[in-house]
């Protein structure tokens, strides 16, 4: 099968009045120092420049290290900055939610997933926290356990409330793990660490999933 990449040099917010046509809010152009593959996501962080009006990160489709989104101003679209990773075989730009404040600035931060690519070096998975203020890592916690995180494609990393009591949400990721195939797997903001994973009854169905710890 042929794969094609869609290049997106320019993305526009348009609302949709009832029984109106749309409206063009803004219009954003690729920032310089940014790839193809921007554009790949979208993800909304909550307001992080105080200005009362929920921001957004646009991921940018990627392996290896370098820009994996940039986030932007849910007022008018300026670009604010853009979230780097060192180099390691990892697929980013999928997976991004906002997290409490770490840093003490007042500022919400930034969870990032990045998944395992397949090649021999390539880690099991990566969960990268970054300031929501300027984008700079925070923390990164590298998959230990004998699960993979997997499909870089899907947007498939909802945040759950805090369900442990320490104070950081949760997140769910797809992933695979050996015995038990691909499911989804509940981690731990905090640490990284697995509370349970979900798996299918059925391959490719995840209704009447059960919870296996």
């Amino acid at each position: 099968m042929q794969h094609k990449t869609l290049r997106i040099a320019t993305v526009a917010l348009l609302a949709a009045p009832a029984l109106a046509g749309t409206e063009e809010i803004f219009r954003l152009d690729r920032p310089e120092g940014t790839w193809g593959a921007w554009g790949h996501s979208f993800a909304d962080l909550g307001d992080l420049d105080g200005d009362g009006v929920a921001d957004f990160a646009i991921g940018i489709q990627g392996h290896g290290g370098g820009p994996v989104a940039t986030v932007h101003s849910g007022a008018s679209g300026a670009h604010l900055f853009t979230m780097n990773v060192p180099v390691a075989p990892v697929f980013w730009g999928m997976g991004f939610a906002p997290l409490p404040d770490e840093t003490g600035d007042g500022v919400s931060e930034i969870i990032a997933v990045g998944t395992n690519s397949g090649d021999s070096n390539s880690p099991n998975g990566v969960l990268t926290v970054f300031s929501g203020a300027d984008g700079s890592i925070v923390r990164r916690m590298v998959e230990q356990d004998p699960r993979t995180y997997v499909s870089h494609g899907q947007a498939n990393r909802a945040r759950l409330p805090d369900v442990d009591d320490d104070g950081s949400p949760e997140i769910f990721c797809r992933t695979h793990t050996i015995g038990l195939g691909f499911g989804y797997t509940l981690l731990s903001t905090a640490t990284g660490a697995a509370h349970y994973t979900v798996v299918p009854t059925a391959p490719r169905v995840l209704s009447g999933a059960a919870p296996v710890r």
